[in-house]
Parts: structure tokens; sequence; C-alpha cells
């Protein structure tokens, strides 16, 4: 889906990512991303360090930023004389076309959430959340891109976001390599691309709101902002609180405000099984300590 965005994409892109993965999930999507800014598109990538400190897509993001309709900034960059600040992440998966759609969710740039043809190792499966509007809005309340949007500009615009600088190219030979792995992407697996965008906007339905919440963006220590409105909105419900995330640790203070939640509603929590996720390391806590959330009155359903 993110391709058809991409490929949709009229005047603006504007990327945070987490990973780039060295595969030919990335390369095809970064030969998408210079087709839309060949056509005109301003396209802006802002993307974690730590993660992507090396390998071949290090050189690819690069070069990318020689292109004069892309720009790329990296967030948090390594800086070994303050090793403290290596654990400050930036873990979003987003992106906006034209400020009129956003796809947003947990997947990262990485063939493991795509299961292309030919790839036989486990499949991390992540959910995404697809969200258009349309010119005309019926309501006073700021859309959930433009939120985003807003979002990400603190990020592009924060101090510890930096330019990833290269040296111009006599060549395009890079550029040329990127669109060719796009080609073959789409001949070797056609299933990417059989939808366009009006067939998933028709799996979409009208919303009368919805609200973005993020934590500081600084690489300091964070208040918890995300923290204080779920609790906030999770103990004010009167009937019922459906939470989904892929894993969830089982301190005191959650085992606490889930089981203040329970007296006055019902909870509900979506999650991941051992057989639905390969990342154990993140898994693990929620996996040995599934007892003490049910024993807060949470109603726990897995994704087999």
């Amino acid at each position: 889906m993110r391709l058809e965005i991409i490929r949709n994409g009229e005047k603006t892109l504007d990327i945070s990512s987490y990973k780039f993965k060295d595969d030919p999930c990335t390369e095809a999507f970064l030969g998408e991303i210079l087709n839309a800014a060949d056509r005109g598109v301003k396209v802006r990538i802002v993307f974690n360090s730590f993660i992507n400190f090396a390998g071949k897509v290090k050189h690819e993001m690069k070069k990318l930023n020689n292109h004069p309709n892309i720009e790329c900034k990296l967030y948090n960059q390594i800086n070994l004389l303050y090793p403290w600040r290596t654990h400050a992440m930036l873990h979003d998966k987003i992106i906006i076309a034209d400020d009129s759609m956003l796809l947003m969710g947990g997947r990262n740039f990485d063939k493991r959430h795509f299961d292309p043809n030919g790839y036989d190792k486990p499949i991390t499966y992540d959910r995404e959340v697809f969200v258009w509007k349309t010119s005309i809005s019926n309501t006073n309340n700021i859309s959930a891109i433009e939120q985003t949007k807003n979002y990400v500009n603190l990020l592009w615009n924060s101090k510890d976001s930096s330019f990833y600088k290269s040296k111009p190219d006599k060549n395009n030979d890079i550029y040329l390599y990127l669109k060719e792995c796009a080609n073959k992407y789409e001949i070797k697996n056609p299933q990417f691309y059989e939808k366009k965008i009006a067939d998933y906007k028709k799996q979409t339905m009208e919303t009368s709101r919805i609200t973005l919440l993020h934590n500081p963006i600084n690489t300091s220590k964070k208040e918890p902002w995300v923290a204080y409105q779920l609790l906030s909105l999770t103990q004010n419900a009167k009937q019922k609180v459906l939470l989904q995330t892929p894993y969830a640790t089982a301190n005191r203070e959650l085992l606490r405000a889930f089981k203040r939640t329970t007296e006055n509603s019902d909870l509900y929590i979506i999650t991941n099984s051992m057989a639905s996720t390969p990342n154990y390391p993140a898994f693990s806590n929620y996996r040995f300590q599934r007892q003490k959330f049910i024993k807060t009155g949470a109603n726990i359903y897995e994704l087999q």
C-alpha cells in the first residue's frame, strides 16, 4: 500500500521511519521515492540514526540527498561523546502524501514485514492505519493528518535532527540502480500492486475524530505524555476499553491502571502470541507475565 501512496503523491511526501533494512523491499521503496521526486514531488525523510548506522542502505540514503527534490535527516545522530543518548530512538513508521493521505503503524522497511515472493523466514505481523480526508471537512477539528504533519515538522526542525550529507555524484548510477530495483520488485511481486488507492479508500469508514498522541521528541529524559493521556482515557471510560498493542510490559503502574479500569468498564487487549511475532526480546516480558494481566480483569485476545 505504501508503494501506491507514493505513486499517487503529487506535491509532497513526508516520511518518518525507524529502520531501512538492506534488502529488495527497501530498495524498491527508494526507487519509487526517486520516481516521485523526478515528477516534481518534494520529499522529506527523517529516520533513526542508530539502527541505520551502517550498510549499503546508508550509502543509498546519502545519495538521495543529492536529488534536488529530496531531503534526508537523521534523528539523534550518533555522538560518542554522549553515549547515554543512544537510547533515544525514533520508532515511527509514517508516510504522509499531499497532506491528504496518511499511513502509519508498525511496519519498518524490511522484507520480514511484507513476505515477498521467495522469502521463507518468520514474518512480522504488524498493523497499519490508513487515513485520508476529503477536500471538505464537516467539523472544526484539526484532522489526524494535520496533527501528524505537525508532529513530523517538530521532528524535522528539532535540534536533534541533522541533514544526512554526502559529496555530490558526477553520475546518477545509484539512481538508475534503485529505479531498476523498483521495476524488478514489481515484476517479481505483482500481488503488491494489484490494489489501487481507490480500492483502499473503499475499505475505510468515516470517523468524527481521530487524535494523535505522542511523547516529547527530545533525546533527554522525557515526560510520559502518552501514558498520561491513556490513563485518563481508560480510567474515565464507562463501558468498554479496547487496546491493541504488539506487546506490553507488566510493570506495577500499568497493572494498577488496568485494575482501576476494569472496576468501571470492560477491558479488552488485542496483542500478539508467540506464533505471530518473531520479536522475542520485546515479547518475552508479556509472555512470562501474562497471568498478571489476566488477574487485573482484562480480557486478552492473541493473534495466532
